[in-house]
């Protein structure tokens, strides 16, 4: 969304904690903010971002180049728009953003006098499921998440409720150099090679996956190793 529409107070309602700045002066959100949440039996990255507008400022401008390459990486967007102004160019680009991609609107301020509403940007061709929503009283916040819901079900096209469900290009990259390393590993002791060279393929594909979880690294993995089975004394 463009400055100032609620995009920071609308996370803090979502993650239940305040982790977002907010004030009234336009351009507060200048780096991306990410914060992991649970909704149903998924879990998600949430990403606050700068908000989309034409800038001569060079920090705001920075962030707002990465507000819209972290939209062209997300898997599903929330887009937010301000009731209570007027519809204006900057709710065209977010409009012109959105197009093509899977996610919802919410229609934020509610509480205040409405100047555009569902169909205004409907005629301006936006085509995402559209709520009413007040970030100041959090009304809205529970159909919010239920659209969230439905469309990361869709997004996840059906899948099993134990299935683990990967979108992301990265991810998929990561989970194939850990089972290529764990296999490496396998063949490893398979073929009696010294742990040391096991222990490396181990400690790889901890990295690999750690690039997803930040749970472990390689260096963790060599160390338990090296303390538990005193390779080398």
């Amino acid at each position: 969304g463009k400055p100032n529409v609620g995009k920071s107070s609308i996370l803090n309602l979502l993650l239940g904690v305040e982790r977002a700045i907010v004030t009234a002066v336009p351009g507060t959100t200048r780096d991306l903010i990410e914060e992991s949440v649970g909704l149903g039996d998924y879990s998600l990255v949430l990403v606050d971002t700068a908000g989309i507008r034409e800038s001569s400022e060079e920090v705001e401008r920075i962030g707002i180049e990465r507000a819209r390459a972290a939209a062209e990486q997300a898997d599903l967007l929330i887009a937010v728009f301000d009731t209570s102004r007027s519809f204006d160019a900057e709710d065209a680009t977010v409009i012109e953003l959105v197009q093509g991609r899977r996610g919802i609107a919410l229609l934020n301020k509610h509480d205040l006098p409405q100047r555009i509403g569902a169909h205004d940007l409907r005629s301006r061709g936006l085509l995402l499921q559209v709520t009413n929503f007040c970030a100041l009283t959090g009304d809205g916040l529970t159909q919010c998440r239920e659209m969230l819901v439905r469309e990361i079900e869709e997004l996840a096209g059906g899948a099993a409720a134990n299935e683990v469900v990967i979108s992301r290009e990265r991810h998929r990259d990561a989970l194939g150099r850990t089972l290529e390393a764990l296999g490496s590993a396998l063949n490893g002791l398979k073929g009696r090679m010294p742990p040391e060279i096991v222990a490396m393929d181990i400690a790889l594909a901890a990295e690999s996956l750690s690039s997803i979880t930040g749970e472990v690294s390689g260096e963790d993995v060599l160390d338990a190793i090296f303390r538990e089975f005193c390779i080398g004394k």
